[in-house]
């Protein structure tokens, strides 16, 4: 049990296999070296364990493998015998084998490459197997010489074909893997390699980030929140197993801003890959031209690997060339699933070199394809993933376009509704509201129905009789609803009017009969008489009351009137709070 827990026989196993390959004349050296590259470097450390000079790396691979009949991988179809004795026994300047490349397709038969480059040379040391597994990915062929451009100016690709739908982008993650020059790459890449690497990066990255996360001390919280983002990935076994020590997250850092919109993964699958992410305001041009504004900066204080044939050189020959890839989701909010054409769509997504992903209901995923990036311009790429992605928006637009028309068709079946309760006066009519009523205002306030239901064709309609004013308030919110016509008509009404709050509520008639002294009641006052009118709250006034409506409130204002409303004769003031009611 103990053996199997800490897979000793394998460890010796493979320990013994990479002692015969390489003959060594120090065996017990070896063996202690190759031991110690299993171990972290802080336990090394802490047991005051140092190693110096080469430490040999895993090799268990000594004879030609055989292929089990459910492995579909290219490895498995380009990796001939003949082709197997030509490179076996060829390494790179990093002490990098055709074993380092092809162990991860070995031991994983599901992979659909199986093969990963140990460092850039390995590209042209192991040639014969690498070359047609390109052919095959990119459908590119590496032996027509044809050299490799780079364009990051994506100024001039037809943006505006995502304009008027850009709201259904709910999503947008730009990525790029670069390797530095003179390291090995991640199968053979040791603990002091990856320290170094880190080190570089650091200097040119230090302005750029408010955190950094190691991989193997991660709390639940980080892997959380990067999850959340899209940003914390599963290592295939396949690249565990191929590390030297076993243990691919030593020396594998995030690097990250607080609101992770900028991440960078140090020694993962390659040794800087950066996250441009963005999904408060899904941009994807921005997204795009901060991401290469970060790689334009990288490669101008840091050598990266690069092959004048093949491009930026990574660890999985899928992403040669551009070493890009771009996510964007697209989440309808018109047109429907059963609207979309989708395997159109994904044949037209393909010939852009996008694949495409029904996601969820409504929600399509877009990515850049690993395959066929080899020949084409990063301009290029993003160019075929703006048309993929028109491509669905422009269902999306027919309907929006539609919906429009029928919006369009309703608004103006609803104004000529409208316009049809218009008053029409007369030329002899000569009321105050008539020069106030006009198309315009009665779109905007013959719609709005005031607290009790009234509407404006009601107060207006003694305009139309030619009243000397034209218009009148049925309840008061009628003074609010339609403010601009009633202060429009008091201000010609009364002359010299100023708005003036006085206390309004509850008033003893006293209190009302002084405040009449105070204004200028001469011209209201008959034969030592005052008049003063009012309404009640909570109802109607009496011209938008019904026959019902009105008898209530005759109940209502007798109820009270002698209580309240009644002065002693003496005063010689006397109020009427039934002929009021009644007639008006």
């Amino acid at each position: 049990e103990y053996m199997d827990k800490h897979s000793i026989e394998k460890i010796i196993s493979d320990m013994l296999n990479s002692l015969i390959h390489a003959r060594d004349e120090k065996p017990l050296v070896y063996m202690i070296k190759y031991l110690s590259s299993l171990c972290p470097e802080e336990d090394l450390t802490e047991n005051g364990v140092k190693v110096t000079g080469h430490v040999p790396k895993r090799l268990p691979i000594l004879r030609y493998p055989q292929f089990t009949d459910s492995t579909t991988s290219l490895l498995k179809k380009h990796l001939t015998e003949t082709v197997w004795r030509d490179l076996r026994g060829l390494k790179t300047k990093f002490e990098g084998r055709l074993a380092n490349c092809i162990l991860a397709g070995i031991e994983n038969p599901t992979l659909q490459v199986g093969v990963y480059a140990c460092d850039e040379e390995a590209y042209i040391h192991f040639k014969k197997l690498f070359e047609p597994i390109i052919k095959d990915i990119h459908d590119y062929d590496v032996k027509s010489g044809a050299i490799i451009k780079h364009h990051y100016d994506i100024s001039g690709l037809e943006w505006g074909k995502l304009e008027r739908t850009k709201h259904c982008i709910k999503f947008v993650q730009a990525c790029a893997s670069r390797n530095i020059e003179n390291f090995p790459f991640v199968p053979i890449l040791d603990s002091l390699s990856k320290s170094e690497i880190e080190g570089k990066l650091a200097k040119v990255l230090v302005e750029e980030i408010d955190s950094k996360i190691p991989l193997n001390k991660m709390t639940p919280a980080d892997k959380k929140k990067l999850a959340d983002e899209g940003l914390l990935f599963d290592r295939h076994p396949s690249i565990e197993s191929i590390m030297p020590n076993g243990k691919w997250s030593e020396g594998c850092s995030i690097y990250c801003n607080n609101d992770l919109s900028n991440v960078i993964w140090i020694n993962a699958d390659d040794h800087v890959q950066y996250f441009i992410t963005n999904r408060a305001k899904p941009d994807l041009k921005l997204a795009c031209e901060k991401l290469f504004g970060k790689l334009k900066n990288l490669e101008s204080n840091i050598p990266l690997c690069h092959d004048p044939n093949i491009g930026y050189l990574t660890c999985n020959p899928s992403f040669l060339g551009t070493a890009l890839r771009i996510k964007v989701i697209v989440q309808l909010q018109k047109a429907s699933d059963s609207q979309i054409k989708f395997e159109l769509l994904k044949n037209f997504c393909i010939q852009q070199g996008i694949e495409v992903r029904h996601a969820a209901q409504n929600t399509y995923e877009f990515t850049m394809s690993k395959t066929f990036q080899l020949g084409k311009t990063e301009s290029d790429m993003i160019g075929g993933l703006v048309n993929s992605i028109a491509e669905i928006l422009r269902v999306e637009e027919t309907v929006m376009i539609m919906e429009e028309e029928t919006i369009k068709k309703k608004v103006k079946e609803e104004t000529e509704k409208v316009l049809k309760d218009m008053p029409i006066f007369d030329e002899i009519n000569t009321s105050l509201i008539r020069p106030f009523i006009n198309e315009d205002v009665w779109l905007k306030l013959g719609r709005i129905p005031t607290a009790f239901g009234h509407s404006l064709k009601e107060c207006v309609k003694p305009g139309v009789a030619n009243h000397k004013i034209g218009i009148i308030a049925l309840d008061a919110d009628c003074y609010h609803k339609y403010e601009d016509l009633f202060m429009n008509v008091i201000q010609i009404y009364h002359e010299d009017y100023k708005l003036i709050n006085y206390p309004i509520g509850p008033a003893d008639p006293k209190d009302v009969l002084e405040a009449l002294k105070k204004f200028e009641t001469a011209k209201y006052v008959i034969g030592g008489y005052a008049m003063w009118q009012g309404n009640m709250k909570e109802c109607s006034f009496p011209g938008g009351l019904n026959k019902k409506q009105r008898e209530e409130s005759v109940m209502k204002l007798l109820a009270v009137s002698y209580t309240h409303l009644t002065l002693p004769t003496s005063d010689l003031v006397q109020i009427s709070v039934v002929a009021v009611s009644l007639k008006q």
